[in-house]
């Protein structure tokens, strides 16, 4: 077998199909970028969980009778609100994150 016919005719065939292999670069080029670039931000967004997740907070606000939000019409939270609030907040599914 003689390699010096077989690297002429792939030259040769290189050259007169060049607009085809520069395309199949380019997209083999882009392609493997988003995929690259989808590996790094699922690596960034399990740091970003591992860093948030022990520090989010929630507040609960109820509505006093000096409170002039939108939310708010100038109406005192009941007992009976404040007890749901309470009680939702000593639950079984929400204890262990409080």
């Amino acid at each position: 077998m003689r390699l010096g016919l077989i690297f002429g005719e792939v030259g040769s065939g290189l050259r007169r199909n060049i607009s085809m292999v520069i395309s199949v670069v380019l997209v083999t080029f882009i392609s493997l970028t988003f995929v690259g670039a989808a590996i790094l931000l699922q690596m960034q967004i399990g740091q970003m969980k591992g860093y948030w997740y022990d520090r989010a907070q929630v507040a609960v606000y109820l509505c006093t009778d000096l409170d002039t939000t939108g939310n708010c019409t100038q109406t005192v939270a009941t007992q009976s609100q404040i007890d749901l609030v309470a009680a939702q907040l000593d639950s079984t599914a929400l204890a262990p994150h409080i």
